[in-house]
């Protein structure tokens, strides 16, 4: 028969008094578990969330067994009364026994007197305990009086005895009113990160994002590795002994969506202290990309792969994914013997986990299996087995309340006593690299308890190239599943004119292929094709052509339509997931060269929703009247640098990437190295590195107060055009400079890429002296005449009339589902849109096969517009909704730019001609960002796909 002791009130805070009457409860009563219930009320500021996270501190730092029977639990009722008549109703097990503990002065509250009628047709045994008065008792109300006056000594001496200094600090830091106390803060209350377009989140933000997930103590050791090092600093030595370490202030690690760590966002300098003070655990919050907004995870760098190859990253769709496929006998059976032929000194853990728990535990070790070894088996002494502290605190309750007589049994199937079982006859566990238990927590935690040793296997991380991967991979994901789509940017590349001038002989003024593409997967008809890092080269014909190029027919030659696809993705691993992203980190920067991509109005920090979206194109609007904006240009990107040759300046290209080459300055000796042999680049950069490096002695005292002169990070922005682009037919050919960038490379604090900080190179605009730019311009002028070619600056726009945003937002459009058709106008589109799902990717139903594309992209946009079933191209419901997001934010910036476009003049004609139109207003943006109309589509006009 269960004994329950209940002591209800509101505990706003609860202080020494209160928690001496439960531990006398516990110890005078027969009572097995003393439920102490903490009301919903809030008092001066004081929350029950706040008196619970007392309760547990005071609990958990207590050292006397008998704070093992309290049990503290949230009530949803302000009312102590309330809470003893609904336990007695409705969470009592029936014919158990429950005393109400109650101080003196409740024993004459007769709103008690009627709990028995309640308990009776429930065979509960009820009745009162009158708890004498005890130590350290003091009023609610002068426990919150200490708090208001700041008066801290006054509580610490209102807390339990046991609590030592450091307990009673931190207690008093969860009470204390304000947030932004300065123990939360390791870099003060403005802590923020930045991107290098600007946009920035501060940890206010991330705090707000994050409220929700629960404190958990967290192995202090699995630290060591990710913590930053200040061990030659003093200055930050001299931090970290000043910092607290508390349950109010739990450090913040980003985590995978599997729960893998990744670095420490916030709290470096408490995880120090933590460390060095020997903690076993230290308070922390566990952040995932998911608990973020769109653009945290951008400013983060979250939608790429920055971590090291080692780690098996999974999301809860494959989690989910991995489950169904080992529930399936026959797959999991396929699975097993593959894996008993691929590790056969293994057999036994892999027949016990095979066996007992159909693989259960080991899903990320199958599902990244060309990522990991088994090794073992061996004998791991007990120091060296690792529990997680929620699994070591568990196990040892129950552990305590068996050699307490509080249960009978330890085991549900037998009476053997935990401390006399013979370890040597349990199965092997399995640990991981650190020794923390992946399967076998009981057998560990048994171990442990009696300093035995045990039989293990370790799974390591270590890349796994036996015949057997590529098979089980083919059960887990069937062809074709686990194709990185290139989406937008960087499959918009090969439908520029940038693109076409690679081609061999310069730029095409159109290119149909006379071939008709068939998709046929990377396990197609074998050649012997040609694939390097950076590069593929048809067998057919030696065309060579860039992977960074992208798109779906990658491997399909534009010369002689030969189709170059590897055989197989094991022996190449090309255009997978994870490749692709290596590619775009290791090689690329951005597209369109070193001067990078330019935000589109959604990309914007300030726009998250439909209506910010309208906003902005309210803003440029009334901007472009009194602040001219600038053509935007559809050519190639041939921005330059001047660098230092030999003691010689002269002017270099520079792609952008983290090349060796680029990185010094592509001079113009250097372009058949940088580039393919026929690459159009070659010409194009040849043509203006000549151009300018002749204009030198003529520009030199222009250079030298643009800084130029003295400063090789100073990039020139700038586009060639010769004559048709995809979009207009000049009548000449130029170049056309859009301003000055400087090019920076920096470590991203904390991140890690193959073993090594990770490093990215971009560049950004910065105040300049306009005028010696247009000086440069006009005595640059003359040279670049002679070589056929005019000089722009930067082209600017005239504004002939307001754009009509209402004609644009009362147009209506359709989105076709099952269940009918939805027709809306534009604005009711973008209004009822909260959630621009920006960084959001989708899957997507493409020719019977599923495809991961960008929730916000033109595969959605135009697949939607052209009247496609929701319903039919995507199967999650959340899916449905991020399409429909991302179609309206394509339609809204597609037909509002229209409008703006529209009314836009230059002295290069209408604005409508061109590729759109830049906008410089930091009251708008803090970055330029375009505005493309129609154009936003590309090179979707063209014959080239």
């Amino acid at each position: 028969m269960k004994k329950i002791a209940l002591l209800p009130g509101g505990f706003k805070p609860p202080h020494a008094g209160h928690y001496n009457m439960a531990k006398w409860l516990a110890k005078n009563t027969d009572a097995d578990v003393v439920v102490v219930k903490v009301g919903a009320k809030e008092r001066d500021g004081i929350t029950r969330e706040m008196s619970l996270q007392l309760w547990n501190l005071y609990k958990e730092s207590d050292p006397d067994p008998l704070s093992n029977k309290l049990l503290i639990q949230p009530s949803t009722s302000n009312s102590p009364v309330r809470d003893v008549y609904d336990f007695i109703e409705d969470t009592a097990p029936e014919g158990s026994t429950v005393y109400l503990g109650m101080g003196e002065k409740d024993t004459s509250d007769s709103r008690f007197k009627n709990i028995g009628k309640f308990a009776e047709p429930r065979n509960i045994q009820f009745q009162t305990v009158l708890v004498p008065p005890q130590a350290g008792g003091v009023s609610g109300t002068e426990m919150r009086g200490f708090i208001k006056n700041n008066q801290d000594t006054f509580f610490y001496n209102s807390l339990p005895d046991h609590m030592t200094d450091m307990d009673k600090e931190d207690a008093w830091a969860i009470v204390i009113p304000d947030p932004m106390n300065e123990d939360l803060y390791e870099s003060g209350a403005d802590t923020a990160w930045e991107d290098e377009e600007g946009n920035k989140v501060t940890l206010q933000d991330i705090l707000d994002m994050t409220k929700n997930i629960p404190i958990k103590n967290f192995p202090t050791e699995k630290l060591a590795k990710i913590v930053l090092n200040w061990d030659n600093n003093p200055e930050e030595i001299e931090r970290i002994s000043q910092v607290t370490v508390s349950q109010q202030y739990p450090i913040l690690i980003m985590v995978d969506e599997s729960g893998k760590i990744q670095w420490i966002l916030d709290g470096n300098h408490r995880a120090q202290k933590a460390l060095r003070s020997k903690a076993k655990t230290i308070p922390a919050k566990l952040i995932k990309p998911s608990n973020l907004s769109p653009k945290a995870k951008k400013i983060f760098s979250l939608d790429e792969d920055l971590y090291e190859n080692s780690v098996h990253n999974m999301s809860t769709k494959d989690f989910n994914q991995i489950g169904d496929i080992l529930r399936d006998s026959n797959k999991s059976k396929q699975i097993h013997n593959l894996l008993l032929q691929m590790f056969p000194k293994q057999k036994d853990v892999l027949n016990y986990n095979y066996t007992n728990d159909s693989y259960a535990e080991f899903k990320r070790f199958i599902h990244g299996i060309n990522k990991y070894q088994i090794i073992g088996p061996e004998i791991t002494q007990p120091k060296n087995i690792k529990l997680e502290p929620e699994v070591e605190t568990e196990r040892e309750k129950k552990f305590q309340q068996y050699i307490n007589g509080e249960i009978d049994k330890y085991f549900r199937d037998n009476n053997t006593d935990p401390r006399k079982v013979d370890i040597s006859k349990f199965p092997p566990i399995t640990i991981d690299e650190e020794g923390f238990v992946m399967d076998g927590n009981h057998r560990a935690f048994l171990a442990k308890k009696q300093n035995k040793p045990l039989k293990s296997y370790k799974i390591v991380a270590s890349q796994n190239d036996h015949p057997n991967v590529e098979k089980i991979l083919n059960i887990i994901n069937p062809i074709n599943e686990d194709l990185y789509d290139p989406n937008d940017h960087v499959s918009d590349y090969m439908k520029s004119s940038e693109y076409k001038a690679g081609m061999p002989d310069g730029p095409k003024k159109d290119i149909t292929p006379s071939y008709k593409y068939k998709r046929g997967g990377l396990y197609g008809k074998m050649y012997n094709e040609t694939v390097t890092d950076t590069d593929i080269i048809c067998d057919n014909c030696g065309w060579t052509w860039a992977i960074v190029d992208g798109g779906d027919d990658l491997y399909i030659c534009h010369t002689c339509g030969h189709d170059n696809t590897p055989n197989k993705m094991n022996e190449q691993k090309l255009f997978s997931k994870n490749w692709w992203k290596d590619i775009i980190n290791e090689i690329l920067l951005s597209e369109g060269g070193a001067a990078g991509h330019m935000a589109h109005p959604f990309d914007l920090p300030n726009v998250t929703s439909g209506r910010d979206l309208v906003n902005v194109f309210e803003q440029a609007a009334n901007s472009l009247q009194t602040n001219p904006g600038a053509v935007k240009i559809d050519g190639v990107n041939s921005s330059i640098r001047l660098i230092d040759v030999g003691g010689t300046k002269q002017f270099a290209m520079d792609r952008g990437s983290k090349k060796d080459l680029d990185i010094k300055g592509i001079t113009k000796a250097d372009l058949e190295d940088r580039f393919s042999p026929g690459h159009g680049m070659i010409k194009v950069g040849g043509e203006v590195l000549d151009m300018f490096n002749e204009a030198l002695p003529a520009i030199q005292g222009d250079l030298k107060k643009l800084g130029v002169l003295d400063d090789p990070s100073i990039l020139f922005n700038m586009e060639y055009v010769a004559g048709k682009t995809n979009v207009q037919e000049y009548s000449s050919n130029f170049i056309a400079i859009h301003g000055l960038n400087k090019v920076k490379m920096e470590e991203v604090p904390g991140r890690m890429y193959r073993g090594k900080p990770l490093v990215k190179r971009y560049s950004q605009e910065f105040n300049y002296d306009k005028g010696a730019l247009q000086s440069l311009l006009n005595n640059l002028a003359p040279i670049a005449k002679k070589r056929g070619f005019e000089v722009y600056g930067s082209v600017p726009t005239q504004m002939k009339a307001k754009p009509n945003f209402r004609a644009a937002l009362s147009k209506r459009y359709t989105v076709e589902t099952t269940e009918g058709a939805q027709t809306k106008p534009l604005g009711q589109w973008l209004e009822g849109m909260n959630n621009i799902p920006i960084s959001e990717f989708i899957f997507m139903n493409v020719g019977g096969t599923k495809k991961k594309v960008g929730a916000v992209s033109k595969q959605v946009y135009l697949a939607i517009l052209k009247g496609e079933n929701v319903d039919e191209l995507f199967e999650d419901q959340s899916d449905k909704q991020k399409a429909i997001d991302g179609f309206a934010t394509y339609l809204g910036t597609e037909k509002l730019g229209d409008e703006i476009l529209k009314v836009l003049d230059s002295p290069m004609g209408s604005v409508e001609n061109h590729e759109g139109v830049v906008i410089r207003d930091e009251k708008i943006a803090k970055i330029p960002f375009k505005i493309t109309g129609k154009f936003i589509l590309g090179g979707l006009q063209t014959g080239f796909r």
